[in-house]
């Protein structure tokens, strides 16, 4: 509790008094032409000439202008703009003032933020990093902070999550990991808040608690982040440890941006999402085998009118009829039938039955915010509140609260105290199911017969509460799912962080940094009683919390001696997180409707489970800089954590990097080449693992005889790990041209992953299943390009645009000593390998079985001969991935847009592999009308068919075409290569229409801003290879084995509107 109390101390003794001032407008343009300059920074210089972190400042609009309230003293403000002279002048006696900026190579003195919270010149890196807008983050949001980066920055991969608040995946230059998380951490104002992903426990073919919990960082609402940097590879992120071995996402959130006078704003963000491609059905065929109608034949009469011969009651079938609501059956010919519900009907088409379960959703999120106070103390003050739904009634219905304080004191003219705190409340109602899990209701609907019509499957339990029509081999009724078989779970969080900056000497500071992030999550999954496939129902309570704390103590020394700067810190950490989870659970209900977990006649059964996790960090950096064109760096961490042994719990990794801008340098002045440099980097970075993986302990099992029995776990843990490693080389080049008007940054990396901890199978006389080692090794070396571009810049019209390119190739050197194959993830006979010599993550799977001379082969009855081992089908990694985007202004108009493109990769797609099975896409109606005259009609036997389907490749065994008709479904046999594709895709990701209301109409308002947008994500799959209705996006989990997709969504759409107001 020490930690709870030394944060709310802080916290409290932050709220000081505020100081008085003067307010300065003006407008800043280009020299060259005269053209408003949009975003140019302007800061109020302190008495003493300087301006820091603190200090008060903003920036301009699309017109130029700006507003600033400074302190009394203040005489003078610094006006500065990327790829512009820094100008100062001064305010005496002045209310309004106009500037010019001139255009030079020496000017690209943009700060940004890096490890640690400090700020750098952009141009003195010698990484590469890439900034995201946040106000456009922000107005087009996708509802998860790791989706809306999608297309942004080069080297990302972002996929998706697979339900409107599961887990989104984010991966920096490729998977590195074999076992551990591949995924970057999150730094929320110099705090690492935790992110492990909600769908740890959801696999492929589903079960019982398949549901994804979401992203944590979900909980960031856009409308508060002022910016987000990615630092790219251990490179850039060597200070921040062994938890950013993979990356870090640097996320600053506002503070506030004006004194003395208060202000207040409103964000008003609405969403409606609808499913934008479906499956391509057939509607001619409906429920049954063999093109029979159940197991009644539909013949002719002798006039040539159809006649069924008796009517088939549907009503009474039972599970192992599931297989008859496959969609191989009679021809929709309107026949009277008695229906699923045992009413009367005809045997009809009905279309639209899958797009009918579909409804558009609908996502809004309102937030407020409060901000104001002097230049010594201020505040920002926000609250936020958003609901949403999905697209198929009565799943994934979301309500959250988010309150966040940010405080900005002086204490006294040597000490400063940055203070933030947040809390959010979520309750999420009916997380879908995933995956193949028989509860998951879109599974359901991809087998849904043609024959079916949702008014009737709606009607899914009779009176006595027990289930009807449930679908498929093992299936509910999808509408049993949704409304009988249900969840709940909240989650409260409170994170924080203070910054106190403590001024000993010019040039050099003490910084104490202390950071909490903390969850209380509950939750529980409810299966009531009369289901056809779980009589009994169930029940099922869970816990999870999570606290982590951080404490940093540093010494930051900055100082320029003639032409050297010196930029230096020391500092120590502690991380500690402490996190519980706990379940209860039974496999009978008395009761239907009671969620009690006393609503059983059995005993619950419970687990419980505790972790605790600590790292003590020492860490120091040092750059120098000549003549601002030379820069060094060196960096140094060295990490001691819980989770390894005592011997091998130390581990120091160093950073060495070098910048040299040529330009400056050899003071080179032309009218094509305005800035040039070249940089280098080489960095070692190690991580950790889970807690408990060192000694081999009991855990206690079931009750027997009274008393309770201990087991052994049947993983062997091994108190010889080493931390995995991390070596990285980082090459690059930022290059910009005509006065700036483009840019080229160009980046080649190697990153080799080595001494990885893998899970290996061990030999069964081993009495273990799985130990855990130090043995894998994975390289990713690749290229990124990033273009931005001003084409046009005229008083009326602007035009930027930017592109991202990138190229990844991983390659797996060395799995397991004798075992050169591991197995990350098995679906049926579908598996996601680590190979050696092969890239990350190959998709292996059975195969249509092919001569010498790649000829597809079938016996001697027409059936497909299946390879007997599994085969190679493909890999998850694509050739390359690029984005192009634009912004154009027309005077108080902003258009922009985003495209994003993935060429290359495989995916294995559960969902087609399911609907061609069950009969329901369109190419399978594929030669059933022959077959039908063939079989039904003249009876005549498989062997002398003939009429049918015909494959249009095949090969007996010895070598001859096949030209026998066979039944359509043949055509579906047992083998995976069928259900893989080609995942390239290009996107219409994002577009915004923005229209700002000029100054000149908001001088008469009550107002000082207005902004509204008309916003889309995901517009348009402009191309893919997927089938219709397959989003090549999918994937089955977040976790480091892609490449495989298995009843998940179909694509979604997404338009809304924006309002920002300001008061």
């Amino acid at each position: 509790m020490k930690n709870y109390f030394l944060f709310l101390f802080f916290l409290v003794i932050s709220v000081l008094g505020y100081a008085q001032g003067k307010r300065i407008t003006g407008k800043v343009t280009d020299a060259a032409d005269g053209m408003p300059i949009i975003g140019a920074t302007v800061v109020a210089v302190d008495p003493d000439g300087k301006t820091n972190a603190k200090s008060v400042g903003t920036i301009t609009d699309i017109n130029g202008m700006f507003t600033l309230n400074v302190p009394n003293g203040c005489q003078e403000l610094k006006f500065s703009y990327v790829g512009m002279e820094t100008k100062t002048a001064k305010i005496t006696g002045l209310t309004h003032i106009n500037v010019s900026l001139a255009s030079t190579a020496k000017a690209l003195d943009e700060v940004v933020v890096t490890a640690l919270g400090v700020t750098r010149e952009a141009k003195s890196l010698n990484y590469s990093r890439q900034s995201v807008n946040a106000e456009a983050l922000a107005e087009n949001s996708s509802g998860n902070l790791i989706s809306s980066l999608s297309g942004k920055v080069a080297g990302v991969t972002i996929t998706p999550p697979g339900t409107s608040n599961g887990s989104a995946r984010i991966v920096i230059r490729g998977t590195s990991s074999l076992t551990e998380n591949s995924q970057p951490v999150f730094v929320i104002d110099g705090m690492i808040i935790e992110n492990e992903p909600g769908d740890t426990s959801v696999t492929v073919d589903g079960g019982t608690g398949s549901t994804d919990l979401g992203n944590p960082v979900a909980d960031i609402n856009p409308d508060d982040i002022e910016s987000i940097e990615i630092l790219k590879g251990p490179n850039a992120a060597a200070l921040y440890g062994s938890r950013a071995a993979q990356g870090v996402v640097l996320v600053t959130t506002k503070r506030s941006s004006t004194f003395e006078k208060t202000k207040v704003s409103y964000s008003g963000n609405f969403q409606f999402e609808k499913v934008n491609q479906f499956l391509d059905y057939q509607n001619g065929w409906g429920t049954g085998e063999n093109s029979y109608l159940l197991d009644h034949k539909l013949t002719l009469q002798p006039n040539g009118n159809r006649l069924q011969t008796d009517l088939p009651n549907f009503s009474g079938y039972n599970s192992s009829a599931g297989a008859k609501l496959r969609s191989w059956g009679a021809p929709l010919w309107d026949q009277v039938i008695y229906g699923h519900d045992g009413v009367l009907t005809t045997h009809s088409s009905h279309p639209d039955n899958v797009k009918d379960f579909y409804e558009t959703a609908h996502r809004y999120t309102h937030t407020l915010a409060v901000e104001g106070g002097s230049k010594k103390n201020n505040y920002r003050v926000s609250y936020t509140r958003s609901k949403g739904n999905s697209v198929v009634h009565g799943i994934n219905e979301s309500f959250k609260d988010i309150f966040n304080l940010r405080l900005m004191n002086t204490i006294t003219k040597w000490m400063t105290l940055d203070s933030k705190m947040t809390y959010s409340h979520e309750k999420v109602d009916n997380r879908q199911y995933m995956n193949g899990s028989d509860k998951n209701p879109i599974y359901a609907f991809v087998t849904l017969p043609r024959s079916l019509s949702i008014d009737v499957l709606k009607h899914y339990k009779d009176e006595n509460g027990n289930e009807m029509i449930p679908i498929g081999e093992r299936g509910y009724n999808p509408y049993w799912n949704i409304y009988e078989n249900t969840n709940s779970d909240t989650r409260d969080r409170v994170s924080g962080s203070m910054n106190l900056e403590v001024k000993l000497l010019p040039g050099l500071k003490a910084v104490g940094k202390a950071g909490l992030d903390a969850y209380w999550w509950k939750g529980m999954e409810f299966f009531n009683l009369g289901a056809r496939s779980d009589v009994d129902g169930g029940m099922k309570n869970w816990i999870n919390n999570s606290t982590s704390t951080n404490f940093e103590a540093l010494l930051m020394y900055n100082k320029t001696f003639h032409k050297i700067s010196v930029n230096a810190i020391a500092g120590i950490s502690r991380y500690e997180r402490n996190s519980e989870k706990r379940t209860e659970s039974v496999n009978s209900i008395l009761v239907p409707d009671f969620k009690n977990i006393s609503n059983s006649n059995e005993y619950p059964s419970a687990t419980q489970l505790q972790s605790k996790k600590i790292i003590r960090s020492a860490y120091g950096s040092v750059s120098l800089g000549y003549n601002s064109y030379v820069y060094l760096d060196v960096t140094a961490r060295n990490d001691w954590s819980s989770t390894l042994p005592l011997d091998n719990c130390s581990y120091f990794y160093p950073s060495f990097g070098a910048t040299f801008i040529f330009t400056d340098a050899f003071k080179i002045k032309s009218p094509i080449l305005s800035f040039g440099k070249i940089r280098a980097s080489f960095a070692y970075a190690g991580s950790d693992t889970d807690p408990y993986r060192i000694n081999q302990t009991y855990k206690l099992g079931s009750i027997y005889n009274g008393s309770p029995l201990q087991t052994i776990s049947t993983t062997l843990n091994n108190d010889q790990l080493l931390p995995e490693r991390n070596r990285s080389l980082e090459l690059g080049a930022d290059l910009r041209f005509f006065h700036n008007r483009l840019g080229v940054d160009v980046t080649y990396y190697r990153s080799d992953a080595y001494d990885l901890i893998t899970k290996v199978a061990l030999p069964v006389p081993s009495g273990y299943s799985f130990k855990f080692l130090n043995t894998g090794h994975v390289r990713n070396q690749g290229w990124e390009v990033v273009l931005s571009a001003t084409p046009v810049k005229t008083k009326l019209f602007e035009w930027n645009a930017n592109i991202n390119w990138a190229r990844n190739r991983s390659k797996v050197i060395k799995v397991v000593d004798g075992n050169p194959n591991v197995q990350l993830l098995k679906s049926s006979n579908v598996s996601i390998m680590l190979e050696e010599g092969m890239p990350y993550g190959v998709i292996r799977g059975r195969a249509w079985k092919r001569d010498d001379q790649g000829r597809k082969l079938v016996d001697s009855s027409g059936k497909i001969l299946v390879t007997d081992n599994t085969q190679y089908l493909g890999c998850a990694e694509p050739k390359w991935t690029g984005s192009f985007g634009s912004n154009f202004r027309i005077q108080n108009f902003t258009v922009s847009f985003l495209f994003d493109a993935r060429i290359g990769g495989t995916l294995y797609s559960g969902t087609w592999n399911r609907a061609t099975t069950a009969g329901v896409v369109a190419e399978s109606a594929e030669g059933r009308e022959g077959y039908y005259l063939s079989n039904v009609i003249y009876g005549e036997s498989s062997a002398k068919a003939t009429s049918g389907y015909q494959y249009p490749d095949a090969y007996f065994e010895d070598g001859t075409p096949c030209l026998l008709f066979v039944k359509p479904n043949n055509r579906y046999a047992s083998y995976d290569e069928r259900s893989v594709f080609d995942a390239s895709y290009i996107k219409f990701r994002e577009l915004s229409v923005a229209y700002s209301l000029p100054k000149s109409i908001l001088k008469k308002l009550p107002i000082s801003g207005l902004r509204l947008a008309v916003v889309g994500r995901n517009l348009a799959i402009l191309h893919q290879n997927t089938p219709k209705g397959i989003d090549p996006e999918a994937s089955s989990s977040s976790g480091n084995a892609q490449g495989i997709e298995y009843g998940g969504m179909p694509p979604v759409s997404s338009v809304g509107f924006d309002i920002k107001l300001t008061f």
